[in-house]
């Protein structure tokens, strides 16, 4: 059985696609991770791209919703037009993450991966120290 928005794949297919795209977008606004959300961003644009595509197509989601509801066109419109905005948003995002991750993230996370070479060192040599005292100075070794 057809329901009345192109037929039960379409409606379907729309669905779907919404689940996924509302899916990414949790993970996305939960992340505090800047690396993940690079990841996750990178994923979204082009999942949306291919989504908006379907949507725009001939024959797509809003060419039968302004056949079967041509009451909703201006809400048609209005989000058509969203669509692009969306689309140019995201790699601006993608852009100043990337800046931080490359700016002020970086120099910290050079900064802690000094202090934790500088600790292992530090820590190694008074383990050495530790060892030549047990083996050497105190004979604990010889047994």
């Amino acid at each position: 059985m057809e329901d009345a928005v192109g037929g039960r794949h379409l409606t379907e297919q729309i669905l779907e696609d919404h689940r996924r795209i509302r899916s990414l977008l949790e993970r996305i606004d939960e992340t505090r991770d800047l690396a993940d959300l690079l990841r996750r961003l990178s994923e979204l644009r082009p999942m949306l791209a291919r989504h908006f595509i379907d949507e725009e197509a001939p024959d797509g989601f809003y060419d039968n919703l302004r056949t079967t509801a041509p009451r909703h066109m201006m809400k048609i419109v209005a989000l058509q037009h969203q669509h692009s905005d969306f689309l140019e948003n995201i790699p601006a995002l993608l852009a100043r993450a990337q800046a931080c991750l490359d700016g002020p993230v970086a120099a910290v996370l050079k900064d802690v991966h000094a202090l934790v070479t500088r600790l292992r060192e530090h820590e190694r040599r008074e383990d050495d120290l530790l060892f030549d005292t047990i083996y050497t100075d105190l004979g604990q070794g010889d047994g």
